[in-house]
């Protein structure tokens, strides 16, 4: 009895481990307040999940919110899957920038800004000091911000994947 006890423990304690290292993955529909931002399935066939958007005709449309509950508190490295997309036409020009606040504080990050294709664009480093953790998303232009989902992690070597399968298979556990 005392082994199965003691086996039950470790195994728990071994499994709380693993999950606390796994990200946090938030598809961006699944945000509990999309605001202004509304909820757009142009990319389903090519993300296999529909965006964000912020398209408010050239006005900053109102934020989008959502509370997630984190593992544990600590350091986290943040990822914001998203596009610049005029970049066929003009690298120069980002009109769907937007950012993003953690618990009230606007991370330095203005999302959009970065090439054509759907990629993970760093967001920098947050200090997570409540599992309870408030995000919101904040339109800059009106001019068709796109989100398709968040990673925080706390593996400073972690790199998340590009390839859509590869998207589901590991980070299946969304928000």
């Amino acid at each position: 009895m005392r082994f199965c006890v003691l086996f039950i423990a470790v195994v728990l304690t071994f499994c709380t481990a693993v999950l606390a290292d796994e990200p946090v993955f938030i598809e961006a529909e699944s945000f509990a307040d999309k605001g202004g931002w509304v909820v757009d399935q142009q990319y389903m066939h090519v993300m296999g999940s529909p965006v964000l958007l912020a398209h408010g005709m050239g006005e900053p449309v109102k934020d989008a919110t959502t509370t997630v509950v984190f593992p544990k508190t600590g350091k986290y490295n943040v990822f914001v899957r998203t596009r610049n997309w005029v970049t066929p036409w003009t690298p120069e020009y980002a009109p769907g920038k937007f950012q993003m606040s953690v618990n009230g504080k606007k991370l330095d990050t203005v999302f959009g800004t970065e090439g054509d294709p759907w990629h993970w664009q760093s967001g920098g480093t947050v200090d997570i000091k409540d599992t309870n953790v408030e995000i919101a998303l904040h339109d800059l232009t009106g001019f068709d911000g796109r989100l398709d989902a968040i990673i925080f992690t706390n593996d400073e070597n972690y790199v998340p994947p590009e390839d859509v399968k590869a998207i589901d298979v590991t980070l299946a556990k969304s928000y």
